[in-house]
């Protein structure tokens, strides 16, 4: 999504719409610190999950965060179907490519 063209549709004023656009690039640039701490959250709530199957007891949906639920599920169901429409779709092409490679790497030992 163009965050600029997001913002003209606001009543922001053009200064405060740079300025935020600004801010907004700036906090999606790996190298912020917002954005460095923010990614280690997501990956420790995904590796605590993983690893024992439930989510870090300071990392708990709030109530009110509650009703997101129902529709990270619906995402997650859509992105498992792609996943796997995908795998069907190119586990041929796939498959070629790693024998490709495996045998250059025979072919070199």
């Amino acid at each position: 999504m163009d965050i600029g063209k997001a913002l003209e549709r606001t009543s922001m004023s053009p200064e405060s719409r740079s300025k935020l656009t600004r801010a907004l690039t700036q906090c999606a640039a790996p190298s912020d610190a917002v954005h460095q701490l923010l990614a280690q959250r997501i990956r420790t709530f995904w590796t605590q999950i993983m690893k024992e199957g439930k989510v870090p007891v300071d990392m708990q949906f709030i109530n009110a965060a509650r009703v997101l639920i129902p529709r990270i599920d619906q995402a997650a169901t859509k992105l498992m179907a792609l996943a796997n429409m995908n795998r069907t779709v190119h586990l041929p092409t796939y498959n070629k490519l790693i024998g490709e490679e495996a045998q250059k790497l025979s072919a070199e030992a």
